[in-house]
């Protein structure tokens, strides 16, 4: 069984996840011709801790999975924020049991200044990241076969806890320079993907409707704290391709 994996935990102004409610929709969609597919959508904090983003749950998947009973072979993992085109192709099949990444096409400077703080206080004997094989982790498919990869990941945030939290206060990144790191100090198998498969940041390149993509990320928006700027985007997204 494959599994998409989604979070959408509530927040005070629920206006916010009218969007992510959008993307679990449109997701419903795209894997109902997939009978050894479904999704999973996460709508529980697992910490107790409000401090904890979110953005850290994907992490514990494979717990998840077996706190659930679920089985499951594979997984993609997509923020909330996604639309996929109907012409994705099966990307389970496309990684394989390989790592499945797209490279971050995001500000470059944030990306840099976020790779040196988190190495500087957490990884100060690893190298320097290679700003070109750096991922956005709004998108990672990955198998049953890295569920130890995640354990280490997870031992990493309980151990660094106090750290990671101030890096994450001082706006170094939540979850995706960590993963990077660790990806990469644990020697996990990569497949790098193009940048179809997760079109982030499409208001910084001003992505046109017609340009062909499969997963089309609406990630930082400016200017857009209540994701109402968000939400037309999306639902316009979603009408092109869907009609």
């Amino acid at each position: 069984m494959n599994v998409v994996f989604m979070i959408d935990i509530q927040n005070d102004d629920r206006s916010k996840n009218t969007p992510y409610k959008l993307s679990q929709e449109v997701w419903k969609a795209w894997i109902e011709d997939k009978p050894d597919t479904e999704l999973f959508v996460l709508n529980e904090p697992l910490f107790d801790d409000p401090n904890i983003r979110p953005n850290f749950y994907k992490m514990y998947f494979p717990q998840l999975m077996e706190a659930t009973g679920q089985e499951w072979d594979k997984c993609l993992y997509v923020d909330s924020d996604t639309i996929p085109s109907p012409d994705l192709p099966n990307i389970f099949d496309v990684v394989g049991d390989k790592f499945g990444v797209v490279r971050n096409f995001g500000s470059c400077e944030w990306v840099v200044r976020s790779i040196l703080n988190w190495r500087n206080n957490l990884f100060p004997e690893e190298p320097i990241l290679n700003y070109s094989k750096y991922f956005n982790s709004g998108m990672m498919v990955f198998s049953k076969h890295h569920t130890e990869f995640f354990e280490k990941a997870q031992e990493c945030f309980t151990e660094n806890f106090a750290k990671i939290m101030g890096l994450v206060r001082l706006g170094c990144g939540i979850d995706q320079t960590m993963l990077n790191f660790l990806t990469r100090k644990h020697n996990v198998d990569m497949m790098w993907l193009p940048y179809e498969y997760n079109m982030q940041d499409l208001i910084r390149f001003e992505v046109p409707d017609d340009w062909p993509g499969y997963i089309w990320h609406f990630n930082a928006i400016p200017n857009d704290p209540q994701k109402q700027y968000t939400n037309i985007l999306m639902q316009t997204k979603a009408n092109y391709l869907w009609r």
